[in-house]
């Protein structure tokens, strides 16, 4: 099984969730795989210091060897789900890529949740605190839908 999750960048939200993911799925067995890119990163960035502070202090998660990759055909075809961090990426990516509109979902719609996941790029450490622990909610969820 894989998982792509997107944002902009791929250094805060995708970042996150990917080692949120690869953690959680690692400590409950299942054998699935996340990865994750930007609609408009950079390739070969580092997440954000303050996403992978707060993934090691509050989770013990290390994603301080995140590189980030631009979104590319091969990661949508490669993917069974692509969960992104908001409403526009989700429709941005599906009139792109149409032939793959089953399978993706903004991360909270997926598992019955409201709204996006907000952009902390720029912010405080508190702000990417808010949305790791937003993230960490979903990405529970996710594997519990999918896997249980």
């Amino acid at each position: 099984m894989k998982v792509l999750f997107v944002c902009t960048g791929n250094t805060c939200r995708s970042s996150m969730a990917e080692g949120i993911f690869n953690a959680l799925a690692e400590k409950k067995g299942i054998k699935a795989l996340a990865q994750s890119a930007g609609t408009f990163a950079f390739d070969g960035d580092s997440a954000a210091k303050e996403a992978v502070e707060v993934l090691k202090e509050d989770y013990g998660i290390d994603i301080s060897g995140h590189v980030s990759k631009s979104l590319k055909r091969e990661h949508i075809k490669d993917a069974d789900f692509i969960f992104t961090m908001t409403e526009s990426q989700k429709r941005v990516i599906k009139s792109k890529y149409p032939e793959y509109n089953g399978k993706i979902y903004t991360i909270n719609e997926f598992v019955s949740l409201k709204g996006d996941i907000s952009d902390p790029f720029g912010k405080d450490k508190e702000v990417y605190r808010t949305t790791a622990k937003n993230l960490y909610n979903a990405v529970n969820l996710i594997l519990k839908k999918i896997f249980e």
